[in-house]
């Protein structure tokens, strides 16, 4: 839900260190949390301010 950090992942509620929100039509969720959730890796650029996930099988 928008705006709330409680979620649930495979039926077990968790907290999110922040929560998902809409602004300008457009749903932002916390790309860390997702990404490491997916099993992906997540890294960040400072040079160039980009987030690089990686998925490893």
């Amino acid at each position: 839900m928008l705006n709330k950090n409680d979620i649930k992942i495979n039926g077990a509620a968790t907290k999110m260190d922040v929560a998902p929100i809409s602004q300008n039509s457009r749903t932002f969720v916390p790309i860390r949390f997702a990404a490491e959730n997916l099993n992906c890796k997540v890294d960040w650029i400072n040079s160039t301010k980009e987030a690089v996930i990686v998925y490893e099988d």
